[in-house]
């Protein structure tokens, strides 16, 4: 099926509609990217998925599938031995947390587990030492907790203890009376990285230390006394330890998830295969879809059929059937009658279900598994419509016509607009 028919049937709209329930990005592509099959088996297994989905949510509610980043390419660069960061390590605990939510919201159903769904479930694992230490460790995207190793909580209180020293130090000047008369101003400035006292210039040989700055107008001195010089080496050589210390524990971390990058990729695929079957299943159960039959063998069947793009509180429903002695079907009566609206109605359910989407039909409705679409469907035309756009339709027609067996569906809408009635019922005929 090309992708104008898909546009002109409006199922690209569909898609954009049932990726908007969708959590993470995966599971939008892998809607948008959604096209009709001719599997019989691939069909039913997809509705009985959604179906099942549905049934989830009436007994027990929504599935707690909060939004999670694409976390197969850390899998992936653990896997070749490479260093994560520790953003990537907070998007592991986070889909960790959403994949234990996750097989809670399943164990919380009274009922069996759904045979598609459980088959999917199957493949979900959380590494319970692994998830534990990321907890422990992983503060926030951009910090490791002061607990990620007893060597990290050291070091800490170790620079929480030389800056407050520092500040003490430089404190010493600012609020001593006897300084204060040798300073341009009483709070302490950070100059190249180091913590200075103001000194006016006159004055340079009050104070002992290491200039590190001058003021625009050269009257003041920002200078770091001599004893704080001691206290910022010792701060340097302990943030670097602690750097190397972090550095260790977000290898020792990487290690660890390349030792499970395996079952992080079977996981990560499997939640995101949910996402999109519970997006389908929150689509259909608010436009009031079901599950219809569908084979190949079958015969079209629609009762009270809806387009979903329309109100469903003021859509007209319409039974649309083909019975066993005629493969022809002509919809007649008078402009604004919603010919139009039921032949894309058709054309549009049927793509739906052979997508593994639920239609708003009866569940008794029946679609036929079709190998081939074609559709002539436009806007009504003006009685001044060119020849050239009757020619193009004509040809579209013909080759319509020259393509499909007994397996095609074939839409005509306005057969001959704009001709004389008489040509467009030869047309027809």
């Amino acid at each position: 099926m090309n992708e104008k028919l898909l546009d002109v049937l409006n199922f690209k709209t569909i898609l954009t509609a049932i990726a908007d329930y969708a959590k993470s990005a995966a599971a939008k592509g892998k809607t948008l990217s959604l096209r009709p099959s001719s599997n019989e088996m691939l069909i039913n297994a997809a509705l009985s998925s959604v179906d099942e989905a549905m049934q989830c949510i009436v007994r027990i509610g929504d599935i707690p599938i909060a939004p999670f980043a694409a976390i197969d390419t850390s899998a992936v660069k653990a896997q070749k031995g490479g260093i994560l960061d520790i953003e990537a390590l907070f998007e592991l605990k986070r889909f960790y947390r959403i994949l234990s939510d996750v097989l809670r919201y399943f164990e919380k159903d009274g009922q069996d587990k759904a045979t598609h769904l459980s088959a999917l479930l199957s493949y979900i694992e959380v590494e319970p030492e692994f998830y534990k230490a990321l907890n422990i460790a992983i503060e926030s995207t951009d910090a490791l907790s002061d607990d990620a190793s007893p060597e990290l909580t050291r070091l800490r209180r170790e620079i929480k203890t030389i800056d407050a020293d520092m500040n003490a130090s430089v404190n010493h000047y600012l609020n001593n009376p006897s300084y204060r008369k040798y300073l341009s101003d009483t709070l302490p400035a950070m100059r190249n990285g180091r913590l200075t006292v103001p000194l006016r210039a006159e004055y340079k040989d009050k104070l002992k230390g290491i200039i590190h700055d001058i003021s625009a107008t050269g009257s003041t001195l920002f200078v770091e006394p001599e004893k704080t010089v001691a206290l910022a080496n010792r701060m340097r050589e302990a943030e670097n330890r602690e750097k190397q210390e972090v550095n260790r524990i977000l290898a020792e971390l990487s290690a660890t998830a390349a030792l499970y990058s395996e079952e992080l990729l079977a996981s990560y695929d499997a939640l995101v295969q949910l996402d999109f079957i519970f997006a389908k299943a929150k689509y259909a159960l608010n436009t009031g879809a079901h599950q219809p039959n569908v084979a190949k063998d079958a015969l079209p069947a629609l009762y009270a059929a809806r387009h979903p793009l329309i109100d469903k509180e003021k859509v007209v429903p319409a039974d649309i059937i083909f019975g066993a002695d005629y493969t022809i079907l002509i919809i007649t009566g008078p402009n604004t009658g919603g010919k139009t609206v039921a032949l894309k109605t058709l054309g549009l359910l049927t793509i739906m279900a052979q997508s593994g989407i639920p239609i708003p039909a009866k569940e008794y409705s029946t679609i036929k598994i079709f190998d081939q679409i074609f559709a002539d469907i436009g806007d009504e035309q003006s009685i001044e419509q060119s020849l050239s756009t009757f020619s193009s339709h004509m040809r579209n027609i013909a080759s319509c016509l020259k393509l499909c067996d007994e397996n095609t569906l074939v839409l005509f809408d306005e057969l001959g607009s704009g001709t004389d009635p008489v040509e467009g019922a030869a047309l027809g005929m």
